[in-house]
């Protein structure tokens, strides 16, 4: 049978034509629009790593600033008084630790170091290995105190424990990936 000859059949096919014309625009407007969105996406991310950037340099700056503050009132009055302050000892080692990522630290623990004004090593050296706080990304305080309980009680940061002794895996950074 003849479709130009059957009238049900040609409308049909006209049907089916014009279907196929508007599924052809909407496929091209759709693959428009996916376009535009995957470019906005872009500028997002570039726009977030720079404003990565960005948060990493003020925390760096701004813990080197909290870091700048304690030891000016170290050298101050209260300084001067306790010479041989072993809490300062502990300060002076975790930031001289290369394991000691400062600016990462503060963006850890903002809110409390912030509210406290303290240095981000003093935070540490008081609350670490009680709260199990990392120094950095390479270096797992909870997994180091699991491996050497007898820290815990040592009144020592866990990473200047490990500095001290040579603790460190071989000369590997302990991490614990389920703790990060």
């Amino acid at each position: 049978m003849d479709h130009d000859s059957d009238p049900t059949a040609a409308g049909s096919l006209a049907d089916a034509r014009r279907e196929l014309e508007l599924s052809r625009r909407e496929t091209t407007w759709v693959r428009n629009e996916l376009e535009h969105l995957t470019e906005a996406l872009q500028r997002v991310r570039r726009q977030r790593a720079r404003l990565r950037e960005q948060s990493e340099a003020l925390a760096t700056a701004l813990a080197a600033e909290l870091s700048a503050g304690y030891w000016r009132d170290q050298e101050s009055g209260l300084g001067r008084l306790r010479r041989r302050d072993p809490e300062a000892e502990l300060v002076r080692e975790v930031e001289a630790s290369a394991l000691f990522d400062a600016g990462w630290y503060l963006r850890q623990h903002q809110s409390e170091i912030l509210e406290q004004r303290l240095a981000p090593a003093l935070h540490h050296v008081r609350h670490a290995n009680a709260r199990r706080l990392d120094p950095s990304e390479g270096f797992s305080t909870g997994r180091y105190l699991r491996r050497h309980p007898e820290v815990a009680e040592a009144g020592l940061p866990a990473v200047v424990h490990a500095q001290r002794h040579g603790q460190l895996d071989d000369g590997r950074v302990l991490v614990d990936a389920a703790e990060s």
